[in-house]
């Protein structure tokens, strides 16, 4: 009877519930025994006590495995059925020339884009299970909006996806008119004689010798698990992979401007997760961005994204 019981509180909490039905029983053989009447009241007292601190100290043992166990259960299965798979591609125009800061949005997921770099280059991760079709838009201002479908099997053994070259139509513009022939202006000073009419011609544009854009510094402050970030950063069509903690990134244009974020963030035994965020910075010369990010809890998915300095002083509270 005694291991039915302890078989069936087994069932019920695990581990937890086996330390707490041999606590019992132990318990119960010492009290039939009889012995209260043979011990004086201190001696009673000490004995109660220490079972009490006893039963006690092993429930929370016993529950703290069980806990531990779980947890670990369920992290197992998540990373066994959510798969993560890169989709890399190229986008070029129609002579095979690279186009950049060409924006890819997924429709099954629009939290998820990027910008194509100067080469043309983007990077667009996403996480699922078996085999599934998702559409990538591409959108430029000066190019046709151009649709893509993409089959992604998140069973095979290959990480990334690449894709033939995307070429993208550029968007015709009006015939312009026909310019008129410039008329020289006549010497109207009568005072002046000169042997021919002066001419004149279009003055030669200035050439800037100023950068194309702003240096702006992106900055992963750390965490308290020792996660490392395998991410791409994109900021108006300049990306990078960092490979340390502190990266520059060059040539961003000024003022407010889209960014997205993609990759993986591994925590050891911890686990990892697939990170992707996008929003809208204010870009300025030499400013520093930092890098932060929140686990979705039991989704294996994490919400990742840039702060400024400001920002950032805010949420650490200095």
């Amino acid at each position: 009877m005694d291991f039915d019981t302890i078989e069936t509180l087994g069932k019920i909490a695990g581990i937890a519930g086996i330390a707490f039905g041999v606590l019992l029983f132990t318990f119960r053989g010492v009290l039939q025994k009889n012995i209260f009447p043979k011990l004086d009241q201190r001696q009673g007292f000490v004995l109660i006590r220490n079972m009490i601190i006893a039963a006690s100290l092993l429930a929370a043992l016993g529950l703290g495995a069980w806990i531990y166990v779980e947890t670990q259960k369920t992290q197992d299965t998540l990373r066994k059925s959510v798969v993560a798979k890169s989709i890399v591609g190229v986008v070029q125009d129609e002579n095979g020339a690279a186009i950049a800061n060409v924006k890819i949005e997924v429709t099954q997921f629009p939290n998820i884009l990027d910008y194509s770099d100067h080469s043309g280059k983007f990077v667009i991760t996403v996480s699922g299970k078996a085999t599934e079709y998702i559409d990538l838009i591409l959108k430029h201002k000066n190019y046709e909006v151009t649709r893509k479908k993409v089959k992604v099997n998140y069973a095979s053994t290959d990480s990334e996806i690449a894709l033939d070259p995307l070429s993208l139509k550029a968007i015709r513009s009006a015939t312009p008119e026909p310019q008129q022939p410039v008329q020289q202006p006549r010497n109207t000073n009568r005072n002046v004689n000169t042997g021919s009419q002066p001419t004149y011609s279009p003055s030669q544009p200035e050439v800037s010798t100023r950068p194309s854009g702003a240096t702006i510094n992106l900055v992963y402050a750390g965490d308290s698990y020792g996660c490392t970030l395998d991410i791409n950063i994109n900021v108006a069509g300049q990306s990078i992979r960092p490979t340390g903690n502190s990266v520059l990134l060059h040539n961003v244009p000024t003022g407010d401007q889209d960014y997205s974020v993609t990759g993986r963030i591994s925590c050891g035994t911890f686990g990892f997760c697939d990170a992707s965020g996008s929003d809208e910075i204010y870009v300025e010369d030499n400013a520093t961005y930092y890098v932060m990010w929140q686990n979705q809890a039991f989704t294996g998915l994490c919400d990742i994204g840039l702060v400024s300095q400001e920002e950032f002083n805010a949420i650490r509270g200095f």
